[in-house]
């Protein structure tokens, strides 16, 4: 699927590779197992192969605002009904067209993707604190932007990789419960004996309702907000674009009770794709794919947090003692920078969702023909 949504970009760089590449990732809800993972376009290459999935970082514009915003406010002591004020500020980030809402609630601004609520959230919970929920799901090279308040409309320095991004979306659609993502389930010797053995468990990175109210404020943004190309005809699904600079990333994630899906297009040295947006490429992929995994299954509702008082999970809650800790790397965050890593550059104007709603916004979602 993310070979054919891309076919037409067929310009390659120096050592023949694509130009543009793509990467996704999806996760089995139930399991927490990855079921697939895609690193790159296919092509016949002789030589190293870069897995995107797992080991291109990138700035995730938009779409880390569920994780890193919306799910931590709401945890201390919010509401998604809560009124906020979506007008410019100075100062701070600019909505994408310049465009402002005024007072609107925590879900509207969430499924409007207004970077101007983001960043007043994100005032309010400090990056530092912020930061610490990514860190507990082990995301390997944000702690050098503990202090960045550019964080809350995801301009990082080095950024996420898919499946990072998958995962922290699949804990919150477990409930809050995290999972470290692995495609082994088990490992036995000739024996039969089982040398490794995943049962699926993980711990909790943030509460059960907290998770269940950012899960209905995505759906929202699915069902009236910018992202109402991404509905599906056969599942119903919570999700979240990004777009970086100038068009360089565009990201989309999200999930239904079965599956979450993260998908990633842009450049390996990044640049402007004309065209390219959380909404329009990303989403396509992520669309389809969707779609096709969902065939003959069952219509699952996400639960409605007003209705219903979760029940305790019997998982452990994440132990900051347990982790090696660092003046780099508090909750003990791998930093580990492998040669030929360099810092994104990270500005605040333009890191909105570029597939904007059409009240009065411009829709720049493209039309996706299925």
């Amino acid at each position: 699927i993310l070979d054919d949504k891309l076919k037409d970009f067929t310009e390659v760089n120096e050592e023949g590779i694509y130009d543009l590449q793509g990467a996704a990732v999806c996760i089995d809800n139930d399991t927490g197992l990855v079921t697939a993972i895609v690193g790159g376009r296919t092509q016949e290459y002789e030589g190293y192969t870069f897995n995107r999935a797992y080991q291109g970082f990138r700035q995730p514009g938009s779409s880390i605002k569920p994780l890193l915003v919306y799910a931590p406010y709401l945890m201390s002591g919010h509401h998604p009904a809560e009124i906020v004020d979506d007008s410019y500020m100075l100062g701070g980030p600019k909505n994408v067209g310049d465009t402002y809402r005024g007072l609107i609630s925590l879900t509207e601004a969430l499924g409007y993707s207004s970077n101007v609520v983001a960043w007043k959230l994100m005032e309010q919970l400090t990056p530092n604190e912020a930061m610490k929920y990514l860190h507990r799901m082990n995301y390997e090279k944000v702690a050098v932007d503990n202090n960045n308040q550019a964080t809350s409309v995801g301009g990082f320095t080095y950024g996420v990789t898919p499946v990072e991004l998958a995962s922290g979306y699949a804990a919150l659609e477990n409930d809050g419960v995290y999972r470290e993502p692995t495609c082994v389930s088990r490992i036995t010797n000739s024996k039969g004996e089982n040398i490794v053995d995943n049962p699926g468990e993980g711990y909790v990175v943030y509460n059960t309702l907290e998770s269940m109210m950012v899960t209905k404020m995505m759906e929202w943004g699915v069902n009236e907000g910018i992202l109402q190309h991404a509905k599906l005809d056969n599942a119903i699904v919570a999700a979240k674009s990004g777009t970086t600079n100038d068009s360089k990333d565009g990201w989309l994630a999200g999930y239904s009770k079965y599956y979450t899906t993260a998908v990633w297009v842009g450049c390996d040295m990044p640049k402007s794709v004309e065209g390219l947006s959380g909404g329009s490429y990303p989403l396509d992929i992520w669309k389809k794919f969707m779609y096709e995994i969902h065939k003959g299954l069952a219509l699952k509702e996400f639960p409605d947090y007003e209705e219903r008082i979760p029940d305790d999970k019997d998982y452990p809650y994440y132990d900051e003692d347990e982790t090696t800790e660092s003046s780099t790397a508090p909750g003990g965050a791998n930093t580990n920078y492998g040669n030929g890593d360099t810092p994104n550059d990270v500005t605040v104007d333009g890191m909105g969702d570029h597939n904007v709603n059409v009240d009065g916004m411009g829709d720049k979602d493209y039309p996706l023909g299925y």
